[in-house]
């Protein structure tokens, strides 16, 4: 929660859970009107996931944030797993060719 006041000072407002709604109205310093700010709640999305070896789905919800992350998480540990394979190959080849 954020609370600016009209001469545009911002200061934190407690600590919030992450993502939720909320406006706060102070009263400033110079008497003049206050500016509320709201913050978003960012929507959550719902889906069914079984896990490898299970019959028994479990519905998992989400931030489009935290799915967008595990996505680049996802590709990037994909990526390293690849040049890891990549590299293994390549010494296996130099070995059996008598240059390692």
């Amino acid at each position: 929660m954020l609370v600016l006041s009209s001469v545009a000072h911002a200061q934190p407002a407690g600590t919030p859970s992450e993502g939720a709604a909320a406006a706060q109205v102070s009263p400033p310093a110079s008497g003049d009107p206050p500016i509320v700010v709201e913050a978003q709640k960012e929507k959550k999305v719902c889906r069914s996931e079984t896990a490898t070896g299970s019959i028994m789905p479990r519905r998992v919800c989400k931030t489009a944030t935290q799915i967008a992350r595990e996505q680049v998480e996802a590709e990037r540990a994909l990526e390293a797993a690849r040049a890891l394979q990549e590299t293994t190959a390549m010494t296996r080849e130099l070995r059996e060719a008598g240059a390692l």
